[in-house]
């Protein structure tokens, strides 16, 4: 192989695991901002009641926690798909340079294939993880305005 070759499989490799490394990050900071919504919410809760200014001050931690999540799970899907693009660069030229591997064949069929696959997934293929993760923040937000207006219309 050239120097051009090993050049285009290292930098495959490293939006790889570029990639990889902002899934994981993304992953961790969202089970860091549900663990600490679900503590609030578990505070909120423990006396059965939604009134009072202790509720009132635990919404206002939870929006802007929400807020947050939705925040940092967008940019880290900027930073994924940016480094995925990098990575089709780069094998779109590998394939070039060497057409008998053809890695640009080999993602259309399979490509192909997961769309026909796909009428047993139609919801799930439409939609992607980062959105997913989006909604679930959002719904975390509403639920801390919610509670939040719940709280001071009701007074202990």
């Amino acid at each position: 192989m050239s120097d051009e070759t090993d050049a285009l499989i290292g930098l495959i490799d490293q939006e790889n695991a570029r990639v990889i490394h902002y899934q994981e990050e993304r992953t961790s900071t969202t089970n860091i901002v549900f663990a600490v919504a679900g503590a609030i919410i578990a505070v909120i809760s423990i006396d059965q009641k939604i009134c009072g200014s202790t509720d009132a001050i635990l919404c206002f931690i939870l929006i802007p926690l929400g807020l947050l999540g939705i925040f940092l799970n967008i940019k880290y899907h900027e930073r994924i798909y940016y480094h995925e693009l990098l990575r089709g660069i780069y094998s779109n030229q590998l394939s070039m340079l060497l057409p008998e591997v053809a890695i640009r064949k080999a993602n259309q069929k399979v490509k192909t294939i997961f769309s026909k696959e796909s009428r047993f997934f139609r919801f799930v293929y439409k939609s992607t993880l980062w959105e997913t993760w989006v909604i679930v923040n959002s719904i975390t937000v509403v639920f801390g305005i919610i509670v939040l207006v719940a709280s001071l219309r009701n007074s202990c």
